[in-house]
C-alpha cells in the first residue's frame, strides 16, 4: 500500500512492515544517505521488546539499542525525525487486556522512558507519526471506543504536552485502519488509512484544512511496485529475527 505525497514522502506498508523513504530524487535513483530502523523482537522472558539501529550509506549498521524493558508486548513500531534532531519512536504496547500507544524520544544521544499516549479509549493500535517545521510531533492511531468500529484517531505533542485524540474520519458504522501520516516540508498533514467500503477495504486520505481535516478521497495505490522494490533493496540488521515487523526510515 504505497502512495506519494507532495513529492517528498512514499510509504509501503505489508502487515507490520513499513518502508518511510525521505525522498528529495527517486529512490531507486540514489544511494541512501542515511537509514535508520526500529523493530519488535520478543526476548528471554516472552516479552516483545522495541529495538533501534542505524547506519550512513554503505557503512554497516549500529549496535540494536533496546529502547524498552518492561511487562508490554511492544508492537508495531515507527520512527520519525523532528527538524530539532530529535527522533520519535511510537508503537503499540499490549499488556491484555489493554491495548496502549507508548512512545519513545531520542535526544542528546540517550532514549526517554516509554511513556503512553493519554486517549481514553478501549484500544489503541498501529500507530503511525511524523513531525513538522515546528518540532510538534503528529501521531495517528486506530482507536475503539469498546461501542463501535476501529477509527482513526489523532494527537499532537506541543511544548510536552499531548492533545486530547480526537477522530480524524467522519463517524460511520465500518472499521477504519492502518492510518500513515505524512508531513512535506512546508505543507500540512496528509493521512491516508484504509477504510471499509462497499464490501472491501478502500484507500482513503484526508488533509489537515485549518483546525480540521477534509472530507476523505479515495486513492490508488499506482506507486506499490516501485516503492515495494525499494524496501527489498535495503538489508535490515541481522539482528533482526523477523523483517514483518521492522520499519525502515530512509534519507537520500
Amino acid at each position: 500500500m504505497t502512495r506519494q505525497v507532495a513529492g517528498m514522502v512514499a510509504s509501503l506498508c505489508m502487515f507490520m512492515y513499513c518502508f518511510v523513504p525521505t525522498v528529495g530524487t527517486a529512490a531507486s535513483a540514489a544511494t541512501p544517505s542515511f537509514v535508520e530502523a526500529v523493530w519488535s523482537q520478543t526476548d528471554a522472558l516472552g516479552h516483545a521488546a522495541i529495538y533501534y539501529a542505524d547506519r550512513q550509506q554503505d557503512a554497516p549498521w549500529s549496535e540494536p539499542v533496546r529502547i524498552t524493558d518492561d511487562q508490554f508486548d511492544n508492537l508495531h513500531p515507527v520512527i520519525a525525525d523532528g527538524p530539532d534532531g530529535r527522533k520519535w519512536v511510537v508503537w503499540s504496547a499490549v499488556n491484555q487486556p489493554d491495548f496502549f500507544i507508548h512512545y519513545s524520544i531520542l535526544a542528546g544521544g540517550v532514549w526517554s522512558a516509554p511513556r503512553a499516549i493519554p486517549s481514553g479509549l478501549s484500544s489503541n493500535t498501529a500507530p503511525f507519526v511524523a513531525v513538522d517545521d515546528s518540532n510538534v510531533a503528529w501521531v495517528v492511531w486506530s482507536g475503539n471506543d469498546g461501542v463501535s468500529n476501529d477509527e482513526i484517531y489523532f494527537s499532537r505533542c506541543r511544548a510536552g504536552k499531548w492533545d486530547k485524540p480526537v477522530r480524524l474520519n467522519p463517524k460511520n458504522e465500518v472499521p477504519d485502519i492502518l492510518p500513515q501520516i505524512a508531513i512535506a516540508k512546508g505543507k500540512p498533514p496528509v493521512v491516508t488509512w484504509l477504510g471499509f467500503r462497499d464490501g472491501e477495504y478502500h484507500r482513503l486520505q484526508s488533509s489537515r484544512r485549518g483546525a480540521s481535516w477534509s472530507k476523505p478521497v479515495e486513492i490508488s495505490d499506482a506507486a506499490e511496485a516501485a516503492t515495494e522494490q525499494a524496501a527489498r533493496e535495503i538489508a535490515l540488521p541481522a539482528t533482526v529475527k523477523h523483517p514483518e515487523r521492522a520499519f525502515i526510515h530512509v534519507i537520500y
